[in-house]
Formats: C-alpha cells, structure tokens, sequence
C-alpha cells in the first residue's frame, strides 16, 4: 500500500506565536481549456500528505486564453511539494493554445512550463537534506531552451565512470533543478551537450545552466556549441594531470598512425577540444 494517506488536518497554534512566511506567486496564461489546469500545494503533517493550497481543481471556460496570478502564503518551516497539473495530460501549449505558467519564490523562477504532459512539479521551504559525512551536495540547475530534448549532461568520477546522467527527456523552456550526494574527496566532471552544436543560449531560446558543489557556484553558462565540462570536486589535479598525460598519448599515437607533421593542426585542435570535455 501507499506510505502516506491523503486527508485534511487542522494545526492549532497558540494565538501569541508569530510564525515566519514566504509567499509564493503563480502566474497563468491559459489555453483554450483552462478548465483542465489546476495546482495545488501539499506537506506532510504526523505522516499524512495534506493539501495547503489549491486552485478548486479547475479554472473556468471563460479563462481561456486569460492571463492569471495568484499569491499564496506559506510557513516557513516547513517543506512543500508545488504541482501544476493538466487534467488532459496535454500541458499548456501548443496544441489548444500558447499557454504557459510561472512560478516565483522571492523573485525568482522555481518552476516554469508550457509544454510539460500531465504534470510539473517542485519543492520548496525547508526541504535541504544534508548529506551523510563524508560526501557533499550536488546541484544542477537547467533552464531549457525552445528544444529541450537536445539537452544532456552527465557526471563522472575520476575513473571516468558516469555516476549521473540525464534521466528521460527534457521539456522545452523549462527550469529544472536536481541535487545527489556525491562522496567528497573524489574528483568530479560534468559535461553538458546539445545535440545541435548551438548550446542552449541564444540562437533558439534563453537557455542556461549552472552547477553548485558543497553549497557554491562552481560553474555557470549557456553559450558552448556542442558541449562544455567543468571539473569539480576534492583535489582534481592528480586527475586533470592524469586525464593530460592519457591525451598527449593518444595524440602521438594519432600522429604516427597519419604519419608526420602534416596533421599536427588537426590533431592540436583534436586536443584542445578534448581539453573542453569531449565526450
């Protein structure tokens, strides 16, 4: 059976305890069927999932095509599951309409859509896991551009062995965001790839990136053909030492097997390029 119940909960609190809130703004432009999009808010509460927040479960036939926002205030100290559904399983665009949602916490994007199946979802609050001792916080943040589907990434060890990778396919004009715990002391790469060559940003779309390790910025971007990597992690430098020494043999074993220095520019830049992650 299922870990969690569904039901309604009341929460009694004293009326002389002020309790810290965020408030979270949802903006809609709706397609020929609002009546199909609905969102509601949920947490857990003595190991029942409750609804907070809702939408009624379905705008009205005269919201098509309308623009919409709503505020929505929560506690602070607790974490939430956020869904944008769509009754159809049809998203929001572009079929029946260009609709699209936004959703922003203290000014930023959290989620956003147009093009997304039955459902979008994202947690907020107070939602970080720490990670056991001994390893530390990955995170990626993705906004996709007008062709998610060519986005991928991945993360491997300085074994080269791939320990994370895009899961399914990306939707276009998206944020997404994921985080795992990775041990610390290892030395990490992350490579992101567009299928096109045109990287996410800007001939098809706003489209950017950005990677946190152990709480920090590490890497951020967008613009970078085909793809693009960034080492990370504990000390990489007996990896990027190893990784230069394994290139530099594959170089001159190139340059013997074509036979003299006639191909040493197409082999520097073979070399170069392999210096930027090539896969």
């Amino acid at each position: 059976g299922d870990e969690y119940s569904y039901t309604t909960d009341t929460v009694e609190i004293p009326c002389d305890v002020e309790l810290d809130t965020f408030d979270i703004e949802l903006d809609f432009w709706f397609d020929y069927y609002a009546w199909e999009t609905y969102w509601y808010v949920s947490t857990e509460y003595n190991g029942n999932i409750i609804n907070v927040a809702d939408s009624d479960y379905g705008y009205a036939k005269e919201d098509a095509l309308e623009h919409k926002s709503q505020n929505v205030t929560l506690y602070a100290r607790a974490c939430y599951d956020l869904y944008i559904s769509d009754g159809h399983g049809d998203g929001m665009c572009c079929d029946y309409g260009e609709g699209n949602f936004t959703v922003k916490m203290g000014g930023d994007t959290v989620l956003s859509g147009d093009e997304f199946g039955y459902s979008k979802h994202v947690r907020i609050g107070a939602c970080e896991e720490e990670c056991p001792s001994g390893e530390k916080g990955f995170k990626l943040k993705l906004k996709t551009d007008n062709f998610g589907s060519e986005t991928h990434w991945s993360v491997t060890n300085s074994l080269g062995e791939v320990l994370l990778r895009t899961q399914g396919t990306y939707t276009s004009r998206t944020e997404n965001a994921v985080g795992y715990c990775l041990p610390e002391n290892d030395c990490y790469n992350f490579t992101i790839t567009d299928d096109n060559g045109d990287g996410i940003c800007c001939y098809s779309g706003d489209g950017s990136y950005s990677v946190g390790w152990d709480g920090l910025e590490v890497a951020a971007g967008g613009t970078f053909g085909h793809h693009e990597s960034v080492m990370f992690g504990g000390d990489c430098s007996a990896s990027l030492n190893t990784r230069r020494t394994l290139s530099e043999q594959t170089i001159d074993e190139k340059r013997k097997l074509l036979g003299g220095k006639q191909k040493d520019s197409l082999l520097r830049g073979n070399k170069l390029k392999g210096k930027n992650g090539s896969e």
